[in-house]
């Protein structure tokens, strides 16, 4: 008689393992007082995992507000969160008005009780005295009352801010006052205008190009202009 080899008993033969799912093996973990497959094990490790998914997302969370804050501060590290504000960009400006009614405010409670910090009778009619002390008055705002105010911002506003915005309008408008800016005065003059405009064509040209060898020369008209602005700037 023919014996029949039965091959699932043969040792030389190995049936295929299927490949558990991962949550299959989830649910093979033992868990406390259960055996293998127990439905408490497979739950606690579910909400072990969830846990941690949970704790890595509350992580990111932290992250994000944190980056949130510190754009909001940079944001707003001005006064009424808007840019700086600049007094030789203000023309046609509404807020203009605003700007010189709160900066006049500042100077009487503020900056002229400090030592030394005197204003001429004309300091309004120098764009660039107002200029000066526009952004001295907001640096102060930031130094004792913006969102990143702090003592080394106050120390650098007494220390260097405010000496050296007394020293440049003492410097830059010295003896003037109020009857030099009056008609046939020696202030009654037109705002600087920029030398030598009817060059600017050429020499961006001869920029895009690489600037290959020198620039071009100037020609008759830019060197008279240039002798015009020599004798204005001797005059004044």
């Amino acid at each position: 008689m023919t014996a029949h080899l039965d091959t699932a008993a043969s040792p030389h033969h190995t049936a295929p393992r299927a490949t558990p799912s991962p949550g299959a093996a989830d649910h093979r973990r033992v868990g406390p007082g259960g055996g293998p497959g127990d439905p408490l094990s497979a739950v606690a490790w579910d909400i072990e995992r969830t846990t941690r998914r949970v704790g890595h997302l509350e992580g990111l969370l932290r992250d994000l507000a944190g980056a949130v804050t510190e754009l909001a501060v940079c944001l707003t590290d001005r006064e009424g969160g808007a840019g700086p504000a600049s007094w030789l960009a203000a023309s046609g400006s509404p807020a203009a008005r605003d700007l010189l009614a709160d900066l006049v405010d500042w100077l009487g409670r503020i900056y002229l009780r400090y030592p030394g910090a005197t204003l001429p009778s004309c300091w309004l009619w120098h764009p660039a005295a107002v200029e000066e002390l526009l952004w001295l008055r907001h640096a102060h705002h930031a130094a004792y009352d913006g969102p990143r105010a702090s003592w080394a911002r106050v120390a650098d506003w007494h220390e260097r801010q405010r000496p050296g915005v007394v020293r440049r309008i003492s410097t830059g408008l010295g003896s003037c006052e109020l009857l030099c800016h009056a008609a046939g005065g020696e202030q009654d003059r037109p705002p600087p205008v920029v030398p030598l405009v009817s060059a600017s064509d050429a020499l961006a040209r001869w920029a895009a190009a690489g600037l290959p060898g020198a620039p071009p020369p100037p020609t008759d008209d830019q060197l008279a202009e240039a002798d015009h602005v020599r004798a204005a700037a001797r005059r004044r």
